[in-house]
């Protein structure tokens, strides 16, 4: 009875923090090139593909031009692009705007988001639903192609 109860007791545990960490995520509060706050719940109503990245990671870097490629070719208005790096250092990550041309939703993380998401690694996709919950924690990367493609096409 004492380890169903312990069981149980971790259970419910777990799903509570998760269930704080996505409330979270999507009230943090982001940044954008020109210092105005905005949150990840600012897009509830579409579903939302998140890109965290880093202007000093190199795996990132080399998935923009397939990113950018994905914004231009989906045809799919209920999904938003959103970009979001996890730079400590504001004028790198505005340089790497620059360099690679980045346009769209692209906002800055305070410290605690990775903290939140338990990032591990960066390249890091994710998809939430148009209630900002997440439907993929993982998400293909752009440089998938046909199948990050496929996945976003069928979101209605």
């Amino acid at each position: 009875m004492k380890q169903r109860l312990l069981i149980l007791w971790i259970f419910v545990t777990v799903m509570c923090v998760q269930a704080v960490a996505q409330m979270s995520i999507i009230n943090v509060q982001l940044s954008d090139v020109n210092g105005e706050k905005h949150q990840l719940s600012d897009y509830k109503g579409k579903y939302v593909y998140v890109d965290l990245w880093a202007s000093w990671c190199g795996p990132c870097n080399m998935e923009i031009p397939y990113l950018q490629e994905l914004e231009r070719t989906l045809d799919n208005d209920e999904v938003e692009f959103v970009a979001i790096s996890i730079d400590e250092d504001v004028r790198s990550w505005k340089a790497a705007l620059t360099r690679n041309k980045m346009t769209g939703h692209q906002f800055i993380a305070p410290s605690e988001l990775p903290i939140l998401l338990r990032l591990r690694s960066i390249p890091r996709y994710m998809i939430l639903d148009k209630e900002g919950k997440v439907l993929y924690s993982n998400a293909p990367r752009p440089s998938s192609g046909a199948i990050i493609k496929k996945i976003l096409s069928e979101l209605k």
